[in-house]
Order: structure tokens, then sequence, then C-alpha cells
């Protein structure tokens, strides 16, 4: 029984690993189509260039890459839209959304909001709680150590970093175009397994107890499942 309880705990954690990376690779797939709005060569469109060279460093299949460079020529037009709502205690939630429908995104997140004891508000009531930063993830077989991810942090001019199963540097956004410049000679040409992008960072936390954060998780994950959600922030403590 010990050991089938240890596979079933293994079975668990790679299914949790490989819904992760199929939510990365869908969001670095909606990057490569918003960047491609803009011509789908990317001697010429630098966005893309950026994008492209995410994806193949996070091993993007090529196909998803090409159907996505494609979705941006056929499509009436990709949006990235931010929402924003308040759950269980009154905690500040964000959602971040890359859609070619926002009637539909809009009418699944406010469902699950609804669903979940909370509501979406302005996004101006909410946002104003939240700075806009920057970030690097970087794995740790790229950094092995804390006083490796140290170094990096203060090579680049990180504001801050935290060590979950990466490494995350944060920057200002005055700070990030430097760093990114920099950033694959300070890993000495390691790129592969690391990701940018922008996230929203809470101001101040609002504290939860055990049943309000199960209940907050909850919200979060439903939200997650939602096809077009790039990312969900909130400000709980």
């Amino acid at each position: 029984m010990a050991g089938h309880s240890k596979f079933k705990n293994i079975q668990h954690r790679k299914g949790a690993q490989d819904a992760k990376r199929a939510k990365l690779f869908a969001r670095l797939v909606r990057e490569v189509a918003i960047a491609a709005r803009d011509g789908d060569n990317p001697d010429f469109n630098p966005k893309l260039r950026s994008a492209l060279s995410q994806a193949r460093n996070n091993n993007v299949p090529k196909d998803n890459i090409e159907r996505a460079i494609q979705k941006a020529k056929d499509s009436e037009g990709l949006e990235e839209i931010t929402y924003a709502g308040y759950a269980v205690d009154g905690v500040a939630v964000v959602v971040d959304t890359t859609t070619d429908n926002h009637r539909r995104t809009a009418s699944s997140v406010r469902t699950v909001f609804s669903k979940m004891g909370g509501a979406l508000a302005e996004r101006s009531a909410v946002i104003f709680q939240f700075e806009r930063r920057a970030y690097i993830n970087i794995p740790k077989m790229t950094l092995d150590s804390e006083d490796a991810a140290i170094e990096c942090a203060e090579n680049l001019g990180a504001v801050d970093f935290s060590e979950d199963e990466d490494w995350c540097l944060m920057f200002s956004m005055e700070g990030f175009g430097g760093a990114s410049t920099r950033l694959e000679e300070v890993l000495d040409g390691k790129m592969e397994g690391v990701v940018t992008g922008l996230l929203w960072y809470p101001k101040s936390r609002v504290p939860l107890s055990a049943e309000g954060h199960e209940k907050l998780h909850n919200l979060v994950a439903l939200l997650e499942d939602i096809e077009c959600v790039d990312d969900v922030y909130t400000n709980a403590e």
C-alpha cells in the first residue's frame, strides 16, 4: 500500500507539472500570436522575435508556433484584456487574458466570480491596489544555489527575488529593459526554461483565514481553467 500511495503521489505531481507546462505553452503561443499581428517576419518585428525566442527557450513545439502565427494572420483580432474584481473577505483579484472573443471571455470570468461568491468590478476600482512589475523566472538547474540567484539578481538590478520551483527575479518597469538586454550574457547563454513577462504586484496584503484561503484557491483555480486566461493575481497574504 505504501508503494501504491507513493506512486499515486508521483502521478499527482507529474499531472500538476504537466498542467503547469501546458498553461505556459498556451501563454507563450498567445504571446507569439499577439506579436505576429504587427508582422510575421521577426527580422522586422522585435516583439515577435522576442516572443519566438522565449517560446523556443521553453521547448514549445514548432507546429504550435507556426499555427499561432497563422492564426494571427487569419483572426479578426486578438485582444489583451485585464479584468478585476473582489473575492472572499474583500481580496482584490486581477485577471489577465488574451482573447479573440471578449464577450465570451467576460461572461466566463463573471460566471466564476459569481459562482464563488465574488464579483467583477470596475478595473480602476481594483487595480490601484497593485503595481506593474516585470519578472524573470530562471530554473534552478541554471542557478543552483541561493548565492548564485542573489548574484544574478544584483547583476541584473532586480528589486526583489523569491524562490519557488524556479527563481523569480522582479524588476521595476524602468529597470527591466536593461536587465532583459543583459540576461543572456549574465546567464552565459543558458536560456533554456527562462520565462520573462509582466505581473501585477500587490502594494499591501489582506490576511485570510484557512477557510478564506481555500475559497480563494478554488476561485483562482477555476479562473485559470478558462482557456484564454493568462495569469491571475491577488493581494491575499
